[in-house]
């Protein structure tokens, strides 16, 4: 297939615009982004005891949790960054996994880890 005339020009114009800017940072350069950051706990829960009134046979679940973050990141070489990130504290239910929607019974805070 051969592009002629307009096909080629809009080839041409559109990889010019597709083409993302090139960011090369070197040592010395301090960088900030922001963005979402979401911590999902590896949640791993054994079956209560089924002798226990009311929990018996039933699992533990924690929801996630995403924040609006900052990251700062300092370049001490041209190829390697030293990064702190910071964000409001990830709030997390601690679910009672009943089958169907779970019961809340517990919540957790924790600031985000760096």
């Amino acid at each position: 297939m051969k592009l002629r005339g307009q096909g080629k020009s809009v080839l041409m114009l559109s990889s010019v615009l597709l083409a993302g800017p090139a960011m090369a940072h070197e040592s010395g350069d301090f960088i900030v982004r922001m963005g979402g950051i979401k911590v999902v706990p590896d949640v791993s829960s054994d079956a209560f005891d089924p002798a226990l009134p009311a929990v018996g046979g039933l699992e533990v679940d924690v929801d996630d949790d995403t924040q609006l973050g900052l990251t700062f990141a300092y370049m001490v070489t041209d190829n390697i960054g030293v990064e702190l990130v910071g964000a409001t504290p990830f709030t997390h239910d601690i679910v009672l996994d009943t089958g169907g929607d779970g019961v809340v019974i517990g919540e957790t805070s924790h600031l985000p880890p760096t």
